[in-house]
C-alpha cells in the first residue's frame, strides 16, 4: 500500500517491468538496465522475473533509497506442490540462514546462467540446473522510494491509501490467466472500502483481445495506457534483444497497468503526454541488439484527488482509473 495525498499537487510515478532475471546476456544488460531505471526515477518499480530476497537484484539496480517488498512465487509453488517440494523449500530456507551457505547460493544463479549462455545449452537438464539455482530468489517485487515526492507534506491534502498489486500470470493458457486475474480481483475486493484505489501491474501474458481484459473491465478496472492513448502498445514483448537462449514467439502486448478508483475519488492524469509511456524500449547506443530486458515496460504518472477537489483530467469515468500519490510506504505482491 502507498500513502496518498488526495490533492492536485502531489503525484507518483509507477513502472511495471519484467527484467528477465539474470538471463539473456545479463552482464551486458545490467549497466544498461541500471541507467534506464535511473532515468525513469520512478517512485514505485513493480518488477517481474526478478531475483529478490537475499539476491537483492532490485537494490543492485536501484541503489539503497528503495524499500523492497518481495514475493518468491517459485518457492511458494514448490512448497505447495508435493512433499518433495516442501522438503526442498525447507532445506533452502535453512541454508539461507547461514552467511557462508547464503554466499554460495547467491553466487550460483549468475554462474549457472553464464555457463548456459556461453555454451548455448538450451536442453531440459541445463534448464533444470538453472531453475534450481534461481528458485530460492526468483519472483516478483515492489520497490518503493524512501524519498518523498511532490507536495506530500501539505496539511491541506486529505490522506488516503492506494493498494499496489504486482503479478505475473501464466504464460501458457488463456483460461488460466483469466481465472488468475479474477482471483486477484476477488482477493482485493474486501479492501475496496478502505482505500482510494487499487493499481494492478504486471506481465499478464495476455494480448489485448484476450478474455482476461473483459474480466478486468467487469471488475471495474481500466488500463492506464489504453485510457491515455486509445489503445494498448503494439507490443511489449519481445523488445528486440538478441541472445543465445532468448525466448521466441510472435510480438504482442503482455504488460499492463490496470487501476480501479473508489467512490469519492478521481484518479487523474498527472501529465497527459507522460501518463502512460513505454519504458526500456531503446537499445544500447553501442549495440542495436542489446536492450535493458526482453520486455518493454510501462511507466505511468498518477494522481489521486478527492472528488470535490477538482483539477487535472480524468482518465476514467466512474468505473476505474489509475492513481496514487505521495510517499510510498509499503507494497503488496502476488
Amino acid at each position: 500500500m502507498v500513502t496518498v495525498n488526495a490533492g492536485p499537487a502531489a503525484e507518483v510515478s509507477v513502472v511495471t517491468f519484467n527484467i528477465r532475471g539474470i538471463m539473456d546476456r545479463w552482464p551486458e544488460r545490467a549497466p544498461l538496465l541500471r541507467r534506464c531505471l535511473k532515468q525513469a526515477d520512478a517512485d514505485v518499480f513493480c518488477f517481474q522475473e526478478v531475483l529478490t530476497g537475499e539476491f537483492e537484484q532490485e537494490l543492485q539496480l536501484l541503489g539503497p533509497d528503495y524499500h523492497v517488498h518481495e514475493c518468491r512465487a517459485a518457492l511458494q509453488h514448490l512448497s505447495a506442490s508435493s512433499l518433495l517440494g516442501a522438503a526442498y523449500v525447507s532445506s533452502i530456507r535453512a541454508l539461507l540462514r547461514f552467511s557462508w551457505t547464503r554466499s554460495l547460493l547467491v553466487s550460483l544463479p549468475e554462474s549457472v546462467e553464464g555457463w548456459r549462455e556461453q555454451h548455448q545449452l538450451a536442453g531440459n537438464w541445463s534448464r533444470l540446473l538453472r531453475d534450481l539455482a534461481i528458485a530460492p530468489f526468483y519472483g516478483n517485487s515492489i520497490a518503493t522510494s524512501a524519498v518523498e515526492h511532490g507536495s506530500s507534506s501539505s496539511s491541506s491534502s486529505e490522506v488516503a491509501y492506494v493498494w499496489l498489486v504486482n503479478t505475473h500470470l501464466d504464460h501458457a493458457a488463456a483460461d488460466i490467466r483469466k481465472r488468475q486475474a479474477q482471483a486477484i480481483c476477488g482477493w482485493m475486493e474486501p479492501l475496496k472500502g478502505s482505500c482510494a484505489g487499487i493499481v494492478m501491474t504486471g506481465d499478464l501474458n495476455a494480448p489485448p483481445d484476450e478474455a482476461l481484459h473483459a474480466a478486468m473491465a467487469e471488475a471495474g478496472f481500466l488500463s492506464a495506457h489504453k485510457a491515455a492513448h486509445g489503445s494498448e502498445p503494439s507490443h511489449t514483448w519481445p523488445s528486440g534483444i538478441q541472445a543465445p537462449l532468448m525466448d521466441e514467439g510472435e510480438p504482442h502486448c503482455a504488460d499492463y497497468v490496470y487501476a480501479w478508483q473508489a467512490p469519492g475519488y478521481q484518479l487523474l492524469v498527472a501529465a497527459a503526454q507522460l501518463c502512460a509511456q513505454l519504458f526500456g524500449d531503446k537499445p544500447s547506443q553501442q549495440d542495436a541488439t542489446l536492450y535493458p530486458s526482453d520486455h518493454i515496460g510501462i511507466q505511468v504518472k498518477l494522481r489521486v484527488v478527492a472528488s470535490s477537489s477538482g483539477g487535472g483530467s480524468v482518465i476514467g469515468q466512474g468505473d476505474a482509473a489509475a492513481g496514487a500519490s505521495g510517499a510510498p510506504e509499503a507494497g503488496s505482491s502476488k
